[in-house]
């Protein structure tokens, strides 16, 4: 079972997204148990390696390296630039919000499913969240200032509960316990079915929200309502 979730991924997350897009109501109803998906996700990744796997950097140090550097301090730089470009405030804060944010992580659970370098792409992932903790909150002050209030302390505290505190438990029980390899299909399918619970969500809140845009001197609407 798990492993049919996690091979049939890409098209479980779509119609996940198309169920909550119509099924808005009860899309948002879950909206609080969004923390609670987040933090089994990185459970599920945690558990399918163990420390010294994931923060073994022999060999691949340098493309390491250049990732983190490109991702923590280009991409939030680029997502800046738009932000000062785009006409649509609430759309330019969300792009903003993207490029600060700590690598998406369902990269590795992607990588996963494409038979890659999972080793790799989980420690990138666990890189970005570990740093993102302190330079999300860090990069959001310094391009948005005190114009738009935020908890930055706030933002920092939830990273590291919701998303790296999760993940290095669960992989510090993995490196504890070795034999708990035997069930890596099975983690797969926790962090497979915590993204398609979170897509679901998400579709509900795409249906509820009104987007509108402004560009060059056309007026562009998309209304998303259920």
């Amino acid at each position: 079972m798990a492993l049919l979730v996690t091979d049939k991924l890409p098209w479980l997350v779509v119609l996940a997204g198309v169920l909550g897009f119509v099924a808005a109501p009860v899309a948002n109803f879950l909206t609080p148990t969004t923390s609670f998906l987040l933090a089994a996700m990185m459970v599920g990744s945690g558990l399918s390696l163990s420390l010294p796997q994931v923060f073994e950097v022999q060999g691949t140090a340098r493309l390491t390296l250049l990732t983190l550097t490109l991702q923590l301090t280009l991409l939030p730089l680029l997502s800046f630039g738009l932000y000062q470009l785009l006409p649509n405030p609430a759309l330019a804060i969300g792009i903003l919000a993207v490029g600060v944010a700590p690598s998406e992580i369902t990269s590795a659970l992607m990588t996963m499913v494409a038979r890659g370098n999972l080793a790799l792409a989980m420690r990138l992932m666990a890189f970005s969240i570990l740093l993102s903790v302190f330079l999300t909150p860090l990069w959001l002050g310094l391009f948005l200032g005190k114009g738009v209030p935020l908890d930055l302390g706030g933002i920092a505290v939830e990273l590291g509960l919701i998303i790296a505190l999760p993940f290095l438990l669960a992989s510090g029980l993995r490196t504890r316990f070795p034999k708990m390899a035997r069930y890596n299909d099975e983690f797969g399918g926790l962090s497979a079915l915590a993204v398609i619970m979170l897509i679901f969500v998400v579709g509900g809140s795409i249906a509820s929200f009104k987007l509108e845009l402004n560009l060059s001197g056309w007026y562009w609407r998309a209304w998303f309502s259920i």
